[in-house]
């Protein structure tokens, strides 16, 4: 329903509108994961009847679009079914309070999406669909929808550039190290090209919007939340996007509103760095310490099957020590701290004196779990 309302407004010529369905998608679907509507939940006679409407209207649009018909002859069927969306949702707002709520957390108007980003910066909100894709391009003075070509295969490009990059973390059974160096090479070479892909089909559209910014915020759909999107290429070939551009991600729009609606903790010192931690517990670091280290991480690191035996482990970050040395030694000695080894600890992350700090730089692995997200 989400992907045929999305088309269904911009094809009405409410880009803002398809962004908003963009995010109440993202909003529902976290709403799901986290099961606020149980089984039972039933709607009343007019819910019922306006939601009957409108997949009506879904299946008559995928019959017409099944026969060919031109986009053009489509446009009062997609206005129809948007004005009938809009009715079902205003009833349920106002029946149930929960989805009332749902609603509440989705940007509710196109300024007010806007009001959330400074003008030096610009949104790139992508929406996934099985028959259409779309990338949204968002400033505090502009909105603008493009569709993703029918042919780009976004999800498997992502999926397989994940795996690409994270081919050096493999340790196969009986590998030479030249057989794993070659093995390596290969897949670095496979990740270039399909970033160069993704890049092109992504960036390309939104090149128009970017020209005169210095931030760059995405909002990812699907498989490209496996993918650090600061590295993709520039489509002009002039570097990384993190070479032009400062990068950053968030879930969806809502969630930028949201954390922009809490009261910010004043910050009272300098930076902070956690690098380097220890990951397993025959770390030769570990040898000669007097006081107990924490068994949570092997234990967590068991859990998910990230173990040699099972082809993957947490390997060592040797090099993320110099860089967060190079980081915390940009500010005084007294405004910085410095975490290393067996030091950097998940209770050292979350601890007052880090909450604390107005810069926090935690270098260390993420681990995603696609059957159940809680659990990443």
């Amino acid at each position: 329903r989400d992907e045929l309302a999305v088309t269904a407004a911009v094809g009405a010529g409410r880009s803002d509108y398809a962004l908003v369905l963009s995010e109440r998608a993202r909003a529902r679907a976290l709403v799901d994961m986290l099961a606020l509507f149980d089984a039972g939940d039933r709607e009343d006679p007019e819910s019922t009847a306006l939601r009957s409407k409108v997949r009506e209207l879904e299946q008559e649009l995928r019959r017409r679009r099944a026969r060919g018909e031109p986009e053009r002859e489509l446009m009062s069927l997609e206005a129809e079914l948007l004005g009938a969306l809009g009715d079902y949702e205003a009833r349920r707002a106002r029946v149930d309070p929960r989805s009332a709520a749902l609603d509440a957390a989705s940007p509710s108007s196109l300024p007010k999406v806007q009001r959330l980003l400074e003008p030096d910066t610009v949104a790139l909100e992508v929406f996934l669909g099985r028959r259409a894709s779309w990338l949204f391009t968002v400033s505090s003075s502009s909105v603008a929808a493009h569709r993703l070509p029918a042919d780009a295969t976004v999800e498997d490009d992502g999926r397989a550039l994940h795996r690409a990059l994270s081919a050096r973390n493999q340790r196969l059974p009986g590998e030479t190290a030249a057989l794993r160096a070659e093995r390596v090479r290969a897949a670095d070479a496979e990740a270039e090209r399909l970033a160069t892909r993704l890049s092109r089909v992504l960036l390309a559209p939104a090149m128009r919007a970017l020209s005169d910014k210095k931030r760059l915020l995405f909002v990812a759909d699907g498989a490209l939340h496996y993918v650090p999107l600061a590295m993709l290429p520039q489509p002009s070939g002039a570097g990384r996007l993190i070479d032009r551009w400062e990068v950053s991600s968030v879930p969806s729009l809502t969630v930028l509103e949201a954390l922009r609606a809490r009261p910010s903790r004043t910050a009272t010192r300098g930076v902070a760095a956690l690098a380097d931690p220890v990951f397993d517990a025959d770390d030769p670091r570990l040898r000669g310490l007097t006081e107990p280290v924490s068994t949570s991480t092997p234990t967590v690191i068991a859990s998910l099957d990230l173990t040699r035996d099972g082809g993957v482990h947490l390997a060592r970050l040797v090099h993320t020590r110099a860089e967060a040395q190079a980081i915390v030694a940009q500010v005084p000695a007294p405004e910085r701290a410095l975490w290393l080894d067996a030091e950097a600890t998940r209770a050292r992350a979350l601890s007052d004196e880090l909450g604390r700090r107005r810069v926090v730089h935690l270098a260390t692995h993420g681990v995603i779990d696609a059957q159940h997200p809680e659990k990443s």
